[in-house]
């Protein structure tokens, strides 16, 4: 403390030993490069938690790019970047993306849409030795 003020001094970086930086490389070669969109959509393949996406007024999705559009969405505001800047670096207009963050995007189906990833986890054999109820 100086006077009423806090002040942290700066921390000095440790030195990464050798056999650090090999076992990180050694782990980097092993471990693929993953394209998140892509990911998100395969996931989604596996447990289509995008049908609990639906539009507010209850209808059926006329576009067949809705999941495509819903999962990029999601993603703009799971990364936090905002929709703005997924209509910059992909091929989706930003004026399908905000309709679709508006119209699909909204508590409830966010809700739905996680229960139905956490509920597909909870169903995986994995789980199951880390869970409570391990025998």
């Amino acid at each position: 403390m100086e006077g009423k003020t806090l002040v942290v001094g700066r921390l000095a970086a440790e030195e990464v030993p050798a056999s650090v930086t090999r076992l990180e490389h050694l782990v980097d070669e092993r471990l693929p490069l993953v394209d998140l969109p892509e990911l998100l959509l395969e996931v989604d393949s596996w447990m289509r938690f995008s049908d609990k996406l639906e539009h507010a007024s209850g209808n059926e999705p006329r576009s067949k790019d809705l999941q495509v559009n819903c999962c990029a969405s999601l993603l703009a505001q799971a990364c936090n970047f905002g929709i703005m800047r997924m209509a910059q670096i992909s091929d989706i207009p930003h004026k399908q993306l905000a309709w679709c963050t508006t119209w699909h995007l909204r508590e409830e189906t966010l809700r739905a849409a996680n229960d139905r990833v956490v509920n597909f986890h909870f169903r995986q054999p994995l789980k199951r030795p880390l869970g409570r109820n391990a025998a």
